[in-house]
């Protein structure tokens, strides 16, 4: 069981709800953020070990979402930043990374992609 402080950013309150569940059962606590407004206040006001960032938000991007985050960071301690899509295009892909996001999953999350991730990352 690892403890861990994570940001889930999805607009989808049963996606949500699912991630919230496997995250917490694997010992993490977390926090939702429904837009990437949101997302970047939260993240301005706590410290996360790892964000699952939703690609598709109602606001903006998660692409755009991760690109302001990298900006406040300023290179101190890059955050872990976990793509979740349902679109397995290489564009999305491309975009993520170059976006500055650590790693990239296809939708659903599931315990075992979750786990990899935290295993991988922190």
């Amino acid at each position: 069981m690892m403890s861990c402080k994570v940001l889930v950013v999805e607009d989808v309150a049963i996606a949500q709800k699912v991630a919230v569940m496997i995250l917490e059962s694997l010992g993490c606590s977390v926090d939702v953020a429904d837009t990437g407004d949101q997302a970047v206040q939260k993240y301005q006001n706590s410290h996360y070990d790892m964000v699952f960032m939703d690609i598709g938000l109602p606001d903006t991007t998660g692409i755009e979402v991760t690109k302001e985050i990298r900006l406040l960071e300023n290179g101190n301690n890059p955050t872990p930043i976990i793509a979740l899509t349902a679109h397995n295009e290489d564009s999305y892909k491309t975009a993520s990374f170059e976006a500055g996001m650590n790693d990239f999953i296809v939708k659903p999350l599931t315990r075992i992609s979750a786990e990899q991730m935290l295993n991988k990352f922190t």
